[in-house]
């Protein structure tokens, strides 16, 4: 009899761990995490004059930003046809040009100054253009002279 019972015990305390685990596995309770999708942002051509004070230098580049949803849901109804620009659009351009802008020839002219370029878009566009979660800025042309 009391072979019995250890048994039992044993297949009760088995299969309660094994509920355990499989709860702990499901994380219960917990919604799942969708993967989040990303939009790539075309974004207007910029020309603008380099912050160099001793020989005047100009950046001419295009540019694509990589966001978190869709930019149509972050200008919140704000989105105008083909030929208006949204608000979120005046915006984001007005943030690019003060970036670039405040740049030097010299440090542009390497893959570090680029590389620190990008973080800096990403930084001052996430700050400043509310809604917008921009993940990463590809160049598709730059051009100094």
């Amino acid at each position: 009899m009391p072979i019995l019972i250890i048994i039992i015990l044993g297949v009760v305390l088995v299969g309660g761990l094994g509920v355990v685990k499989v709860m702990k596995g499901k994380k219960h309770g917990k919604p799942e995490k969708k993967p989040v999708e990303l939009t790539l942002w075309k974004m207007e051509e910029f020309t603008v004059n380099l912050a160099d004070s001793d020989e005047p230098h100009y950046l001419k580049i295009n540019m694509v930003a990589e966001i978190e949803g869709k930019k149509e849901e972050a200008a919140k109804g704000g989105h105008g046809g083909e030929s208006e620009a949204s608000p979120v659009d005046i915006k984001a351009s007005d943030i690019v040009i003060s970036v670039l802008s405040a740049k030097y020839f010299e440090e542009l002219l390497t893959e570090k100054g680029k590389d620190k370029l990008k973080s800096d878009l990403i930084k001052n566009l996430n700050k400043s253009v509310p809604g917008v979660k921009v993940t990463n800025v590809y160049f598709t042309s730059f051009a100094m002279q």
